[in-house]
């Protein structure tokens, strides 16, 4: 769900023109029309921005809570201004504060308060007024900055990136001054110990890592023909698939360093063929859409972490990193072994046994619903929000394919980052267990592989998997022909 976009500032603008202010007393008259902000030095008919902004002060704190009212009530709370909390500094009523809480009291206490706002008039996007339903965005702060018609015309001062990090721009306090921080337990104790995280959150560091495009968020249909259908290709060019039209990619790219693969690629040339498929995905996956991305990193001599390589690579791309799971293969973990010298501090060698799943996304953290429905139930959810996912491994003798994850894995994350019905890619199909999971899961699968083996292999089991359910549909496969 979008709370607050360009659309947003124009219903402001509109009920209150509507309802409270002239178009005089909203935005600055120049010839050519009215504007919410003119350029510096410009002569215009009408206030100051500070003047406009006691003006409207009231009108936008009342409507500030009627637009939150909904959403507080979508998560079982209640919007309440000039809210009261001694604990957290709020000592008197002040209509500018505006809370979500779990009780509707105007004094509350400090563990009912959700989330705290402090509201301000401050427009960040220019716009030009034409009449009461004509009211057009002219300007962005982001990618127009250090125009002219972007300067704040009371200081003058230019609206820029650093803009969002003012106390005046609507602000979120995360759970009030009380619980500015997180929580560890103390050793020893039984308590916890709050350590206050702010500085790092606001650092210039994080602040940076968060900077990425904006993106097209429509969502194209995703062509019938090739719903669950494996394509005998390269993903490096998934030219049949529309931009923005899969919804969530899992995948298990082929160790080809180490395992039995037709090409040997130098490790530089393994990066390569990764990036330009997941390059690829990038481009496919919806707004939102999530990447889900099983490795394992390798050798000893050196040690390969592929896993670092390929986050760096992904954010590079242009995701979002949303954290990784360590899938735990306990004793089902290969009986390796290679641990170097034998009690022994001269060269001891950790033994593996476990593999990661690195979570990223594209856009926007969150995914619209869109009317679609989840299916992973209260106890599942619980258990693998979890960074730790025991689960034994698959056989690869008995698939087939060298390098197999088990259906489990695929089909909780398909469970946790999915809807019925979305489009589930997996650019490196191998034996299918992607699309099995996938079919098992209610969506729909497309799946990359250059091995006609493999996509035989994964054909077998898919039709195995549909003789024991009622589910029919044809099982083809599609040839990629690259340029």
């Amino acid at each position: 769900m979008t709370v607050w976009n360009n659309e947003t500032e124009i219903q402001f603008f509109r009920e209150a023109l509507k309802n409270f202010a002239s178009p005089e007393q909203l935005f600055y008259k120049l010839q050519s029309g009215y504007f919410a902000y003119i350029p510096k030095g410009t002569d215009a008919e009408g206030q100051t921005l500070q003047s406009r902004n006691s003006l409207i002060g009231q009108f936008t704190e009342k409507w500030s809570k009627s637009f939150f009212e909904p959403i507080a009530k979508e998560l079982g709370l209640f919007a309440v201004n000039s809210v009261v909390c001694e604990a957290i500094g709020l000592s008197r009523q002040t209509s500018a504060d505006l809370a979500l809480c779990t009780t509707n009291s105007i004094n509350q206490k400090a563990e009912n308060i959700k989330l705290l706002f402090e509201i301000k008039m401050s427009v960040v996007s220019n716009y030009q007024f034409e009449q009461i339903n004509t009211i057009k965005l002219v300007g962005d702060y982001k990618s127009h900055k250090g125009q002219p018609s972007l300067m704040r015309s009371d200081s003058n001062s230019p609206i820029t990136d650093s803009y969002l990090k003012k106390v005046d721009f609507l602000k979120t306090s995360g759970i009030m001054k009380k619980r500015n921080g997180t929580e560890t337990s103390a050793f020893g104790t039984n308590g916890r110990i709050n350590h206050d995280s702010s500085k790092f959150y606001n650092s210039k560091l994080y602040a940076e890592l968060g900077d990425k495009k904006i993106l097209d968020k429509n969502e194209n249909d995703f062509p019938d023909e090739l719903a669950n259908k494996f394509i005998l290709g390269s993903a490096e060019s998934m030219k049949e698939l529309p931009d923005n039209s899969v919804h969530l990619m899992i995948t298990s790219p082929p160790y080809n360093v180490s395992k039995e693969y037709d090409e040997d690629l130098s490790l530089t040339e393994y990066l390569e063929m990764l990036k330009n498929a997941f390059t690829e995905t990038y481009r496919v996956l919806v707004n939102g859409g999530r990447a889900c991305i099983n490795v394992a990193n390798l050798g000893r001599k050196p040690y390969i972490p592929l896993s670092d390589y390929i986050s760096k690579m992904m954010i590079d791309i242009g995701f979002n990193m949303r954290g990784e799971i360590i899938w735990n293969k306990a004793a089902s973990a290969s009986p390796s072994t290679a641990w170097g010298s034998w009690q022994s501090a001269a060269n001891p060698i950790l033994r593996d046994i476990h593999e990661y799943i690195l979570v990223f996304s594209k856009g926007d953290y969150k995914r619209e619903k869109n009317g679609k429905e989840n299916t992973i139930t209260k106890e599942q959810f619980v258990e693998w929000t979890k960074s730790i996912w025991t689960m034994n491994a698959e056989s690869a003798r008995r698939i087939g394919h060298p390098a197999p994850f088990p259906e489990e894995l695929p089909y909780r994350l398909i469970q946790f980052y999915s809807f019925k019905g979305d489009i589930i890619l997996d650019p490196f199909m191998g034996s299918g267990t992607t699309a099995v999971s996938a079919i098992k899961s209610e969506r729909k699968f497309v799946g990359y592989d250059i091995s006609q083996e493999y996509i035989d292999l994964a054909e077998k089991r898919l039709k195995l998997f549909l003789e024991q359910t009622s589910l029919k549909f044809e099982i083809v496969t599609v040839e990629n022909d690259e340029e």
